[in-house]
């Protein structure tokens, strides 16, 4: 009998696809275009003649990265640290716009950022000019989730070193102060005021301190300080020190004294000679004899009185 030969079909199996996962952005490069700032004086301060850096730009920490395949980034998440971890803000860069799906570099960092092959930002400004140890966290958040969230890229730490303190004025009664003062007070005069004047110049760490009293005070100011009116020596100082332990002191002795000071010797002596002569002018004045016998006199002149006449006899 004739058999039938089966026909095995042809197999329709094919060689696995490969689908490469999408490549995630990632931060390559990032820190600060410096790593030592020097803090500028307030815009107040600016200009005075004499002192240095008194024209300079506001200290500002500025950042710069670069991001590898922007394409498929949704978002940049800045963050500011201070020395011991504190958060000082965050602020969140969206690369996509609520309206469409296009990537596009958020108006923000347009002056500082461009796309090539990579994203890459120079002088990103953070608003940072206070004095002080930071540092910076940056994050990239794919458009497509990843399995495990992308951890944060960290900076060196970024200095900001304070302005140095300098005191611009000091004066007594509206001129540069002496040294030393002398102050004649006569007794029983009212106490003397002096007014003090100061313009301390600093950054935000700067702290100004009049000592004995009143103690802290505004970098500029006047102040009327009462001086005792008993003779002595008063010192007044201004001490000035930063967050970086740079201190300053100008000091001003003031000297009380009495113009006509009284000789404690000769005070002596002349109390000494108006009790001698009190007690003298007591001694001169002879007390009067009591009423009674006494020595008889005559009755009449050329006559003896009864009582002086010799007894005679009979």
């Amino acid at each position: 009998s004739n058999s039938r030969r089966r026909i095995t079909p042809p197999s329709s199996q094919s060689d696995p696809v490969v689908i490469d996962p999408i490549p995630q952005p990632v931060i390559s490069q990032f820190g600060s275009t410096d790593l030592l700032y020097q803090e500028a004086l307030p815009p107040s301060q600016r200009g005075d003649a004499g002192l240095p850096d008194a024209d300079q730009p506001a200290a500002e920490i500025a950042l710069q990265w670069l991001v590898e395949y922007p394409e498929n980034l949704l978002a940049l998440t800045l963050e500011g640290r201070t020395a011991d971890g504190t958060s000082i803000g965050q602020v969140q860069y969206n690369f996509i716009a609520s309206s469409g799906s296009n990537i596009e570099i958020p108006p923000a960092l347009q002056p500082y950022c461009a796309f090539t092959a990579v994203l890459q930002c120079i002088g990103v400004p953070t608003g940072i000019q206070q004095a002080g140890d930071y540092t910076f966290d940056l994050t990239a958040t794919p458009i497509f989730a990843a399995t495990e969230p992308a951890a944060p890229v960290t900076t060196d730490i970024v200095k900001i070193m304070p302005v140095p303190p300098a005191i611009a004025q000091f004066q007594v009664n509206g001129e540069n102060a002496q040294p030393k003062y002398l102050i004649p007070v006569d007794q029983g005069q009212a106490a003397p005021v002096v007014e003090l004047a100061w313009e301390v110049l600093g950054g935000s760490g700067t702290v100004a301190e009049l000592s004995p009293s009143p103690g802290t005070v505004p970098l500029r100011g006047a102040i009327a300080i009462p001086l005792s009116q008993q003779p002595g020596t008063s010192v007044l100082s201004l001490n000035v020190s930063n967050s970086a332990g740079e201190s300053l002191t100008r000091s001003v002795t003031f000297e009380v004294f009495d113009p006509t000071p009284t000789d404690p010797v000769e005070a002596a002596a002349a109390a000494i000679a108006a009790a001698t002569a009190q007690n003298n002018e007591s001694e001169d004045v002879s007390p009067t004899a009591p009423g009674g016998l006494g020595t008889p006199s005559p009755s009449l002149p050329g006559q003896l009185s009864p009582t002086e006449i010799p007894p005679q006899f009979d």
